[in-house]
């Protein structure tokens, strides 16, 4: 049986396991174990899909580039992105067919590429976190972009590949 410590105020003890709470962990940590290889098994797939798309470029043939914006060295195709509207709009098969350095980091993607599209929809800036607490929260709807002043139907839908 597993030993757990227990802090009561300045004492501490030790609470032991019983049968039935014994087999609640393993079938949690049990879970816990397939959730990760489920995952790792998803992974393993989406990279099959992307390395075979023909309208992407396959990862073994990806050339390592600096990001336009931070300059960070990026070392594989996943960890890159379109930088538009910071940068010249460019994308992976592009960058690789007409040796166009205009790709950015994921990092610079989540912290000042997103928020800059965001903040042309809505008429005003949107920060990096806000991004991330909408996402978090389910709180920036289509229902809200659509009503921002900027709001062009033909722009958006040229540009995401269309709304679902």
């Amino acid at each position: 049986m597993k030993n757990k410590l227990k802090r009561k105020g300045n004492r501490t003890r030790k609470l032991t396991l019983n049968g039935k709470a014994k087999t609640q962990a393993r079938i949690a940590a049990s879970k816990a174990r397939k959730d990760q290889q489920n995952l790792q098994d998803s992974e393993i797939n989406w990279r099959s899909v992307f390395n075979s798309a023909p309208n992407f470029i396959h990862e073994d043939d990806y050339k390592p580039m600096h990001c336009v914006i931070c300059g960070t060295l990026m070392l594989s195709i996943h960890d890159t992105a379109n930088p538009d509207p910071i940068a010249e709009k460019c994308y992976a098969k592009e960058a690789l067919e007409n040796n166009n350095p205009n790709r950015c980091c994921k990092d610079c993607d989540e912290n000042v590429v997103i928020p800059a599209r965001l903040s042309a929809f809505v008429g005003k800036e949107v920060t990096a976190d806000e991004v991330k607490r909408s996402a978090r929260e389910g709180t920036l709807s289509l229902d809200e972009l659509m009503k921002s002043p900027n709001w062009d139907d033909k722009k958006v839908l040229a540009t995401s590949g269309g709304v679902k």
